[in-house]
């Protein structure tokens, strides 16, 4: 049997990661939510050696629990969208003409 230049490829020793492709850092904990690894451990995880490597991935499981622990307040979304309109419309300096709803309407009649 013929080898194909393909196989080659899966051949290859890749460097262990556990990294799910869900990038998204906890704002207080400071880990991704998706492999539980810092910032900084994320950047230079490729020249970590093969121990260090392991070292942090057998701090995970603890990591993940930790993060689970710590509530996530959102900074944005509707909610927040909500509350920025209600104060801009309580704010008595707005002016009533620039409050949304129909500007087509005719006030002076």
């Amino acid at each position: 049997m013929s080898s194909n230049p393909t196989d080659e490829i899966w051949r290859r020793d890749e460097i262990e990661s556990p990294c799910i492709k869900v990038c998204l850092m906890h704002p207080a904990a400071r880990l991704c939510m998706g492999c539980y690894r810092t910032g900084a451990e994320i950047a230079a995880w490729s020249r970590y050696s093969p121990e260090q490597r392991r070292t942090i991935m057998n701090d995970l499981p603890a990591r993940a629990i930790q993060v689970d622990k710590t509530p996530m307040k959102r900074k944005g979304g509707r909610a927040r969208a909500i509350s920025r309109e209600a104060d801009r419309l309580s704010d008595p300096e707005v002016a009533p003409d620039t409050r949304r709803g129909n500007s087509n309407l005719r006030t002076d009649t």
